[in-house]
């Protein structure tokens, strides 16, 4: 460790604790991205549902444009309204992933 690490150490740690609250008050909405993105996965089924809902297309039309079965497709909405992820009737995003 040289002389200039040891000085940088104070001012680095005032610098985090000044970023602190930045990042307590993102952190929600962070969390809430990443767990629809889990939601949304790998599956191309479920990439095309999550694409689908724009608010013009009831649950049915849905699973039958993007090929799921209508109970997994229902179950799949109910996890995403769970996180907040989609609203209304006819279902449609609440934010963008």
């Amino acid at each position: 460790m040289t002389e200039n690490d040891s000085d940088s150490a104070p001012v680095l740690r005032e610098i985090r604790d000044l970023l602190r609250p930045i990042s307590d008050h993102y952190r929600p909405a962070y969390l809430r991205r990443e767990a629809i993105r889990a939601l949304v996965g790998a599956s191309a089924a479920r990439r095309k549902a999550w694409d689908l809902l724009d608010g013009t297309l009831m649950q049915r039309d849905i699973a039958k444009a993007s090929g799921m079965d209508e109970g997994n497709l229902s179950k799949y909405f109910k996890a995403l309204r769970e996180v907040d992820a989609i609203k209304g009737d006819p279902p449609e995003r609440a934010e963008e992933i």
